[in-house]
């Protein structure tokens, strides 16, 4: 149930129009816990030596446990590109970074 007054008697806002405001957030987040979710399953055992550390802008940026582990992430950054992809309904990761 919704419990909400008019804007100006005391202040409440209904929660849809919070809802609404805040939308581009709730999708940013969404699509983090995604990535998330899916980076172990498609790094599979280098999910153990690679760490995502941020997202910006459509760049992953990585954290590898050794210098082979990176070296390794490089080579394999497009291809783990195309398939984190395929979870979301539009393809917003470009590229890995390993930091």
């Amino acid at each position: 149930m919704e419990y909400h007054q008019r804007r100006g008697n005391s202040g409440w806002v209904s929660s849809s129009a919070i809802g609404g405001h805040y939308q581009p957030l709730v999708q940013k987040l969404n699509r983090l816990m995604l990535l998330d979710s899916v980076w172990k399953k498609e790094t599979g055992v280098f999910a153990g030596y690679w760490t995502v550390d941020s997202v910006s802008g459509g760049t992953v940026y990585v954290r590898a446990a050794s210098a082979p582990a990176a070296q390794e992430l490089m080579f394999r950054s497009q291809g783990l590109v195309k398939r984190l992809n395929k979870y979301f309904d539009r393809q917003w990761i470009k590229e890995i970074k390993v930091i």
